[in-house]
């Protein structure tokens, strides 16, 4: 049974199945994504994070498509924000990029936002849940800290924490490392938060080739289950369509016995 007949057969999850399918297509670099409201910080993030204006930063919303950057054995993947567009299809890139594609999500949240706004929190319940049920993990990020005072993001954070008290969080300043890659500048680099997130992706990097075993073995039970009781169901309905046919020909056979019998006994008086 190829994919397209698992689709027609369980097309209430697509989702699993459009993950387990990625998973079993070539072998693929470990992919970290950046999910999160338009103008958090993520493509800045990501530019700290390869050192280099790969992915395009403006106040306007720039990234509406998901966007790629193969650098030191890591696929980055920049998605589009979350909520900047009424029609949703932004949503939808991300969502592809964050489910489908990803090992590891950075979810960005600018810390002058304060604690998160319903969507993102709920976004967090999703994201906490998968961690449990795929073992893919989640890192909150807490970016342009250098814009709020030090007791400010201490509030921020532990806010969050109350959040989201299951994923690590880490807070750093994207303005703050280029700047210090910039002038030589060691306690700027230091005091950016990005090598602490550099140490945490590295760690969580070490773990993408076992999490994709498990992950493909859980969906395969899963999804072979749901297959199973599917395949059931649509056995039963065939059987009551076959057993409803059978009787209307019954029927119908009974009945045209009737009319027949009633013309012959009308043309025999005749």
């Amino acid at each position: 049974m190829g994919f397209d007949a698992i689709y027609a057969v369980l097309p209430d999850h697509a989702d699993k199945i459009s993950r387990l399918q990625y998973l079993l297509a070539e072998a693929r670099l470990p992919v970290v994504s950046v999910i999160g409201k338009y103008n958090h910080g993520k493509s800045s993030l990501l530019n700290a994070l390869v050192e280099r204006d790969q992915f395009a930063v403006s106040d306007a919303r720039e990234t509406t498509v998901l966007s790629y950057f193969e650098h030191e054995g890591v696929r980055w993947l920049d998605t589009p924000g979350l909520d900047a567009d009424v029609a949703r299809k932004d949503d939808r890139e991300a969502m592809t990029g964050a489910w489908q594609q990803s090992d590891i999500r950075l979810f960005v949240h600018c810390v002058r936002e304060g604690e998160f706004d319903q969507s993102e929190s709920d976004m967090i319940d999703a994201l906490q849940q998968d961690a449990a049920d795929s073992g893919r993990q989640t890192l909150i990020v807490l970016t342009q800290i250098e814009q709020v005072e030090e007791q400010t993001l201490a509030n921020v954070q532990a806010r969050i924490k109350q959040q989201a008290s299951k994923l690590p969080i880490i807070h750093v300043s994207a303005h703050r490392y280029l700047q210090g890659l910039q002038s030589g500048s060691a306690l700027k680099l230091k005091k950016s938060g990005i090598n602490e997130l550099r140490q945490a992706l590295q760690i969580a990097m070490a773990e993408v080739l076992q999490t994709r075993g498990d992950e493909v073995l859980e969906l395969g039970e899963s999804l072979g289950s749901l297959i199973d009781q599917g395949l059931s169901n649509l056995q039963a309905r065939l059987d009551h369509q076959q057993s409803t046919k059978q009787s209307r020909l019954a029927g119908f056979a009974e009945e045209y016995r009737q009319l027949h019998s009633k013309l012959h006994q009308q043309l025999n008086r005749a």
